[in-house]
C-alpha cells in the first residue's frame, strides 16, 4: 500500500505546482486576478481597520480641482494658461508648502500665454508633471519633459503608472526606475512632491527608497503598494473630503481680507495638487478602491510615502511557506480521510482558514499575502485528486462522450447550433431540406476592402492562411454579440443578428476595432494595412436549409439581405467603414450615443425607390473621428442646401469641410456632384438620389 501511495501522480502534480507556484507569484503570472483579492481586502481594511490610522492627511495635503463646477462658471474648455497662471498666483499667496501641477504642457500654447505661467511658476514652489518615454522593448529611454519655457522655472516628476496586469488596466502600485533616478525630474511626481514638502533628497538602494528618516522597503519590482484612504459614505472621490474647486482662486478681487483668510486655511504649509478632475480630461483609472481621478492617486501615494509603506508584499520565503503548508494540509487529508463528506468539510475548513489569515494578516498588519497562487495549485491540486478516481471510474463514458462532442462541434462547422433552434429541431440529424422560418432580423455584410489587390502579392497558400487569420480574429465578435454566421464568402461574411438590431451595430464596430488592432500587428510584420466594409439592414428573411440530400446548408433569403449586400457595396464608394440602412437607423434608441451622420439618398441595384443610409463612425481611427466631429455642422448645411439645390452654397461649404478634412471621400463626392449641377443646371424632374450603385 505503501508503495502505490509513493507512485501516485497525484500527490507528484501537488508537489509540482508548489514549486510552480513560487516563480509564478514572483512574477505576478496571474496579477489580474490577485487585484480583485486585493480590492476585496482593501475593502475590508477600510471596514474594519483601525481608521485614525488609514485617515487621509488632509492637514498636509489639500486638492485643488478644475472640474465640472469650475469649467460651468468660466464658461470655456480648456483652461487659458493665462488664467492657470492666476491660479498659482493666488494659490501661492497663500503660502502653500508645494504645488503640485498635475497638468502636461509638452507643448507651447498658441494664444501667446505661455510666459505669464512661466512667471507664475517661477514665483511658486511648483513640481510639475513628465512622462518617462519607453522603447519598443519597454526599456526606459528618455523623460519626456514640460515645454523648455516651463521646465526652466520648475521641479518635474514623472506620471507613469504601470498596470499590474496587461490585459485590465489597473493602478494600485507606484514603481520606481532605477534609471531615471539619477536624472533631473527622475522621480515619480508624488516622490518629488513631498521630497520638496520635507525639504530631503531620496535615494533609492536595494528595493529601498529612503526619504530622510522615512526608509521604505519597496517589493521586488521596486514598487510601493498604494494604501488607499477610505471615504466618507457621502462621497465618490477624494477632492469631495479634501479638496477645493480652483474656481475659488480664479479672481481675489471681489474678496475681503476675511475670506481671503479663511481660504488660507486650506492652503497655508501644505501640499497642493492642483488638477483637471472634470470629465473632460479623462484622467479617470481603474484602482482597488474603484475608478478614481489620477490626482487622487498622486494623493493617496504621498499619504502612502508619509505613513511610512503600511503596506508590504510578503517575503519569497513567506509566500512558499503558507503555500507549503495549505498544500501539506491538502495532502495529509486525501491520505488520512476517506469519507467523502467529513473530507470536503474539513478541506473547507483548510481553505476558510487560509483566506482569513491572508484577510487579518492585510487588514491589521499590513502584510500583502498574495492569495491566487496558493489558491490555483490548491485548487487545482484538489481538482486532480478528485478527478482521479471519477477518471478511472467513468473512463469508457467519458470516451463516448467525447467522441459525441467531437462530432456535434464538427457539425456545428458546417450547421451553426442556432440553426436548430430556429427549424425547433432538438438534434442536427432531424434536420430536412427544406426547413425554414421566416422572421425579422438584423443582417451583417463585411468584406475587405481591395482584396484582390492584396491577393495579387501572395501565393495561393499566403491567400489561404491570411483569409483564415482575419476570419478567426474577427468571427467570434459575431457570437460574442448573439449572432449567427450564416456563410463566409471569400474574404468577407454574412451573419444575422436575431435577438436585437444593436447587437449587430456593436458587433460591427467591435470588429472594426479588432482590424485596427489586427493592422498594428500587421505593421509590425511588414505587411500592408487592411480595411474592411460594413453593411447592417433589417428586415423580414427566410432562414432555413437549402441544397439537394446528398449535400445541405444553412442559409437565409429575401430583398432585404439583398440589400444589405448592396449597403456593403456603397462603403467603398463613399469610403466609411460602416452604413446602416434608414429601417436600421429607426430601430436605434432615442439615447444612443453613436456618431452617427447622414450620408445620402441612393438607389441600390434591384430597387427603384431611392432609400437613406447614414454612415456609423465610431470605430474610425481617432484622428479622422475628431475631423467627422469637427465639421459635422458643416457637412450637414452642404447637404441641406445641395438637396435644396442651392449648389452655391454647398459648393462653399463642402469646400470647406474638404479644407479641414481632406480625406472625406462623401463630402468630395457632393462637392463633384454640386459643381456639376452648378455648371449645367438640373432638369425639371431631378431625382434626389442621382447616386445608383453599379
Amino acid at each position: 500500500m505503501t508503495g502505490k501511495r509513493f507512485l501516485r501522480y497525484d500527490i507528484w502534480l501537488i508537489m509540482a505546482l508548489l514549486f510552480l507556484s513560487m516563480p509564478a507569484e514572483y512574477y505576478e503570472i496571474f496579477s489580474l486576478v490577485e487585484e480583485q483579492f486585493i480590492s476585496v481586502r482593501h475593502s475590508l481594511r477600510h471596514h474594519f481597520g483601525y481608521l485614525p490610522d488609514l485617515w487621509f492627511e488632509n492637514d498636509q495635503i489639500v486638492l485643488v480641482s478644475i472640474d465640472e463646477v469650475f469649467f460651468d462658471e468660466y464658461k470655456g474648455f480648456p483652461l487659458k494658461r493665462s488664467d492657470l497662471a492666476k491660479i498659482i498666483n493666488n494659490i501661492h499667496s497663500l503660502k502653500p508648502s508645494v504645488i503640485c501641477v498635475d497638468l502636461l504642457f509638452k507643448y507651447s500654447s498658441a494664444y501667446g500665454d505661455d510666459p505669464e505661467l512661466a512667471d507664475a511658476l517661477s514665483n511658486a514652489n511648483t513640481i510639475l508633471a513628465s512622462q518617462l518615454m519607453f522603447d519598443k522593448q519597454q526599456r526606459f529611454s528618455e523623460i519626456s519633459y514640460p515645454a523648455p519655457l516651463f521646465h526652466q522655472q520648475s521641479k518635474t516628476g514623472y506620471v507613469n503608472m504601470i498596470s499590474t496586469s496587461s490585459l485590465v488596466s489597473s493602478l494600485s502600485r507606484l514603481r520606481i526606475y532605477n534609471e531615471p533616478v539619477s536624472l533631473d525630474g527622475g522621480w515619480p511626481i508624488a516622490v518629488q512632491t513631498l521630497s520638496s514638502y520635507l525639504g530631503i533628497t531620496p535615494t533609492l538602494e536595494n528595493n529601498t527608497l529612503r526619504m530622510g528618516n522615512q526608509t521604505i522597503v519597496l517589493n521586488q519590482f521596486n514598487e510601493l503598494i498604494i494604501d488607499f484612504v477610505p471615504l466618507p459614505h457621502d462621497c465618490l472621490f477624494l477632492n469631495e473630503m479634501a479638496g477645493i474647486t480652483a474656481l475659488e482662486f480664479l479672481d481675489f478681487s471681489d474678496l475681503d481680507e476675511e475670506e481671503i483668510h479663511e481660504l488660507s486655511f486650506w492652503i497655508k504649509d501644505k501640499i497642493v495638487i492642483l488638477a483637471d478632475m472634470s470629465e473632460e480630461s479623462h484622467d479617470k483609472f481603474n484602482s482597488p478602491v474603484g475608478l478614481i481621478y489620477g490626482a487622487e492617486i498622486i494623493a493617496n501615494t504621498i499619504h502612502t510615502l508619509m505613513k511610512g509603506g503600511p503596506l508590504q508584499q510578503a517575503s519569497v520565503v513567506t509566500e512558499t511557506l503558507s503555500c507549503f503548508f495549505v498544500l501539506l494540509g491538502i495532502v495529509t487529508l486525501m491520505f488520512f480521510v476517506q469519507d467523502p463528506k467529513i473530507r470536503a468539510l474539513l478541506l473547507s475548513i483548510v481553505m476558510v482558514s487560509y483566506l482569513f489569515i491572508c484577510a487579518i494578516s492585510y487588514i491589521y498588519y499590513g502584510l500583502v499575502l498574495s492569495m491566487t497562487y496558493t489558491l490555483i495549485a490548491a485548487f487545482l491540486g484538489i481538482s486532480v485528486i478528485f478527478l482521479r478516481s471519477y477518471i478511472f471510474e467513468r473512463y469508457l463514458k467519458y470516451e463516448a462522450l467525447k467522441y459525441q462532442a467531437v462530432l456535434a462541434k464538427s457539425y456545428s462547422r458546417f450547421v451553426p447550433h442556432e440553426y436548430l433552434g430556429f427549424l425547433s429541431k432538438d438534434n442536427i440529424v432531424d434536420v430536412q431540406l427544406g426547413d425554414h422560418i421566416s422572421r425579422e432580423m438584423a443582417v451583417m455584410f463585411s468584406d475587405i476592402r481591395s482584396f484582390t489587390t492584396l491577393s495579387e502579392g501572395m501565393t495561393p497558400q499566403e491567400n489561404f492562411d491570411f483569409v483564415n487569420a482575419y476570419l478567426n480574429r474577427v468571427s467570434p465578435i459575431v457570437r460574442e454579440y448573439k449572432g449567427v454566421i450564416v456563410k463566409y464568402l471569400g474574404d468577407g461574411m454574412m451573419a444575422m443578428f436575431p435577438e436585437c438590431p444593436n447587437d449587430a451595430i456593436q458587433a460591427g464596430l467591435k470588429k472594426l476595432n479588432h482590424v485596427l488592432q489586427y493592422n498594428d500587428h500587421r505593421k509590425n510584420s511588414g505587411r500592408n494595412p487592411i480595411h474592411i466594409g460594413i453593411g447592417i439592414h433589417i428586415g423580414h428573411m427566410m432562414v432555413g436549409i437549402v441544397g439537394e440530400k446528398a449535400r445541405m446548408q444553412g442559409d437565409a433569403f429575401s430583398d432585404d439581405v439583398n440589400l444589405t449586400s448592396r449597403l456593403e457595396g456603397l462603403t467603398k464608394m463613399y469610403g466609411v467603414s460602416m452604413i446602416i440602412s434608414e429601417a436600421m437607423y429607426l430601430q436605434l434608441d432615442a439615447s444612443h450615443d453613436y456618431h452617427i451622420r447622414f450620408l445620402d439618398h441612393v438607389k441600390v441595384k434591384g430597387r427603384h425607390r431611392p432609400i437613406k443610409i447614414y454612415e456609423i463612425y465610431d470605430a474610425d481611427p481617432p484622428a479622422i473621428r475628431d475631423l467627422k466631429i469637427k465639421t459635422y455642422a458643416q457637412f450637414c448645411q452642404g447637404q441641406e442646401s445641395f438637396f435644396q439645390q442651392n449648389f452655391t452654397r454647398a459648393i462653399t461649404l463642402f469646400q470647406n469641410v474638404l479644407h479641414e478634412f481632406p480625406e472625406d471621400k462623401t463630402s468630395a463626392i457632393y462637392l463633384e456632384r454640386a459643381t456639376h449641377y452648378c455648371n449645367e443646371g438640373v432638369c425639371i424632374d431631378w431625382d434626389i438620389a442621382d447616386i445608383q450603385q453599379k
